[in-house]
This record gives C-alpha cells, structure tokens and sequence, in this order.
C-alpha cells in the first residue's frame, strides 16, 4: 500500500521512530511516499491524532473552567474554588472593591464641580467681552471722550507686575 502523506506530519524524528512498521520512507520533492506491509502503521498514527485533538480539547476546557477563578479586580487566577473564595474574602481585594467604589463616588463629583467651574469661567469670558463690547460702542458714540480705563488697566497691571517681582518661593543663598 502506498500513500501520500504531508511532509509536516513527519517533520520530527520522533514521528518517523514512532513507525517501525513501514518497510520504506522515501522522500521526495513536497510529500513523503510510505510503503508499508499493512495498514496497522496508519491506523496507529490516526489514534495519535485523535488522542492529540482530544488532549488539545480538555486543554482547552480547563483553560475555561480555569477563569471562573479569575479575580478581574485584583487581576489574579486562582486554581481551587476554596483559594478564590479565600481571596475573596480577603482584606486586600475588599480593599481594592471599596476603593474603587470611593474613586467612582469621588469621580462623578469631581466631575460636576469641573463641569460647574468650566461653566462659571465661560460665563465670565462672555461678560467681559459683552463689556468690552459696550464700551467700544459708547466710544464710538462720545468721539469725544478720552479712553481713560485703560490707562487705569495699564497702571493696575504694572502694580501687579511690581508686587509679582516681590514675592520669592523657595530658599535663598
């Protein structure tokens, strides 16, 4: 019986060792070529297969039952039921539970007041550019009229400037 089979299956020197029956393995250019005096040989290598995709799935099944005992919270994975419910019960992951819970309460206030603050400051921009803008019309109304507040802003601000020059933060040599 002769038949095809691909060259990734005998890729390893284990593979061939595991086939003892075969009279003959040659090798050509993309598939190896089997003679074999009975079809024990490859009824053998389909078990190992089948073996291989059954091993392949209770892998994967206790991958699964595995991240029952996967704490998302502290981030750590446990193998028995009895070591999770210890963690569970454990001071570091209440900690990390009510500390989380304390930053959400803390976050949605912080955040109105942000808001809040962001809003008040929007509404200031906008009554000294209303103000900025009555002024500039009363000027153009009154030609006549010397722009005296901002020589009072000019000499505010060289004031502030002067008591900036003032104050020193940290140590002198």
């Amino acid at each position: 019986m002769i038949s095809l089979l691909p060259r990734r299956i005998f890729s390893e020197r284990n593979w061939i060792s595991m086939l003892r029956g075969l009279k003959k393995i040659s090798r050509s250019e993309s598939f190896y070529y089997l003679v074999a005096t009975s079809t024990a040989p490859f009824v053998h290598l389909m078990k190992i297969q089948v073996i291989a995709g059954l091993e392949q799935k209770i892998q994967n099944e206790v991958k699964e039952i595995c991240k029952v005992f996967f704490c998302e919270l502290c981030n750590k994975q446990y193998k028995l039921a009895m070591e999770f419910e210890v963690h569970l019960s454990s001071y570091d992951c209440n900690h990390r539970k009510r500390f989380k819970e304390m930053k959400e309460m803390h976050g949605s206030t912080s955040r109105d007041e942000c808001q809040k603050r962001e809003q008040q400051r929007l509404d200031r921009e906008m009554a000294k550019i209303t103000d900025a803008h009555k002024q500039k019309q009363q000027q153009q109304d009154d030609p006549g009229s010397a722009p005296a507040p901002t020589v009072t802003t000019a000499a505010t601000a060289l004031a502030d400037q002067e008591q900036r020059k003032a104050l020193k933060f940290g140590f002198s040599s």
